[in-house]
């Protein structure tokens, strides 16, 4: 592939569980709920679980799992502290950053299409630094329909000026390959983000996966340029 041809080719991401791991922090703004109910408190493995659907689907999630009744300010305090500690306690996924910077090196145009709310996905880009390293961006409230719906992808690549010839997308959750699959995408799914080994039958392995075609996986961010360009070179991946 040559290096025009990679200029007319896009990499859409996944953001928490795919670029950051924000599993940790968005556990502690759970349990913060949690213990004011009285309720013993999740493990990180647990939340991880309920991460893909947006902020609102993690709190029902974890509600729901310890038979707790949403109270009137439930919403609006978990609101508040998913977007304060997903934004100060997230990190990058070792190799992501050297694996997004190799890409740039190659001519990918990369993208960012995410759940998570604007306010807290840009606050949280300004904190690691890379707003630079992306063509777009689209989140969860930009949008009537969200991930899994393909109206989230498409406007995350029409966002991307000009538009795309081909497009991949990767993620760590169903939602994400879901959405690939609608828009005849290929998906990647990223292992890294899954905190059980992929090789074991788990619930949540099975869950994040449910339903979806998986066109690629990656076990690690450096394996993601290799990986790109066998299908790239495979797959018609035509923006549509």
């Amino acid at each position: 592939m040559s290096e025009a041809t990679r200029h007319t080719h896009a990499v859409v991401f996944d953001l928490d569980g795919t670029l950051v791991d924000s599993a940790a922090a968005i556990t502690d703004a759970v349990n913060h709920i949690i213990e004011s109910h009285g309720a013993r408190c999740y493990s990180v493995s647990d939340v991880s679980a309920f991460i893909g659907d947006g902020p609102e689907r993690v709190l029902e999630r974890a509600l729901d799992g310890r038979d707790l009744p949403r109270m009137p300010d439930d919403t609006v305090r978990f609101s508040k502290l998913y977007q304060e500690c997903s934004v100060s306690g997230s990190r990058f996924f070792p190799g992501i950053e050297d694996a997004l910077n190799e890409l740039r090196h190659k001519g990918y145009r990369l993208a960012i299409c995410t759940n998570k709310p604007v306010v807290a996905t840009q606050r949280l880009l300004s904190r690691l630094q890379i707003e630079q390293l992306f063509d777009a961006v689209c989140c969860g409230d930009e949008c009537r329909n969200r991930k899994p719906h393909p109206d989230h992808l498409l406007e995350t690549m029409r966002r991307i000026a000009p538009l795309p010839k081909a497009v991949v997308m990767i993620g760590d959750y169903r939602n994400d390959l879901l959405a690939a699959n609608a828009c005849a995408l290929p998906g990647i799914f990223a292992e890294w983000g899954v905190t059980e080994p992929t090789t074991a039958p788990d619930r949540n392995l099975v869950d994040r996966l449910h339903g979806c075609r998986v066109d690629a996986r990656a076990s690690r961010p450096e394996d993601l340029p290799a990986t790109l360009e066998k299908l790239f070179q495979t797959n018609v991946a035509t923006a549509t």
